[in-house]
């Protein structure tokens, strides 16, 4: 009779679907080509993953900070 999955069960499960969806994303950078590359760094190149503002560079106590 099944019952309720195993911790490393789930644990199995979800590592295989990370790595299928790290695959997958792979092959879709792998298939850029380097105009469209240029393309997106350019739009999201030192702008905040949150609301997209452009990030200012400082530098403080000896680090270079975004």
């Amino acid at each position: 009779m099944a019952g309720k999955p195993s911790e490393k069960e789930e644990e199995y499960f979800i590592r295989m679907e990370f790595e299928k969806k790290k695959k997958l994303e792979e092959e879709k950078h792998k298939k850029l080509g380097e105009v469209e590359k240029k393309k997106i760094k350019e739009l999201h190149y030192m702008r905040c993953p949150k609301c997209g503002m452009e990030l200012i560079e400082i530098y403080y106590n000896g680090v270079h900070t975004d």
